[in-house]
């Protein structure tokens, strides 16, 4: 496979990888989660696929900048710089934090997050 092509499929498994990742840990907070996600072994397993995926798409990852002529440790940087990314990507975009702290709450962390706006753009409060 072309070493540009293999790269580039290389980065898309990495933040597939990070974003599951992000969205188990958003599954397993969620207070109203299906009875067969309780179980010791869902989590288990869950937590066994989503390091294990990481691993090896950040392997892949370092060994297709190696490839592309990267030096080790700077093809290990980028990879790193990479999934800082694509946390902060996720965490902005989606409102990651927001829907942690409404799964803390009580709440389905994949409920909609709307806000209604009152007047000049203040967010009205419900009484």
């Amino acid at each position: 496979m072309n070493t540009l092509l293999a790269l580039v499929v290389y980065i898309v498994a990495l933040i597939a990888a990070v974003s599951v990742f992000q969205l188990t840990v958003l599954a397993f907070r969620n207070p109203f989660r299906p009875t067969w996600l309780n179980k010791a072994g869902a989590e288990s397993i869950a937590a066994t696929a989503n390091v294990g995926s990481l691993s090896v798409s950040t392997a892949f990852e370092i060994a297709g900048l190696i490839a592309a002529g990267f030096n080790a440790f700077f093809a290990l940087a980028i990879t790193m710089a990479l999934i800082f990314g694509v946390v902060i990507f996720n965490w902005h975009i989606f409102r990651y934090g927001e829907r942690l702290r409404r799964a803390d709450a009580g709440h389905s962390p994949f409920e909609p997050l709307t806000i209604v706006q009152g007047p000049h753009g203040v967010p009205a409060t419900s009484n």
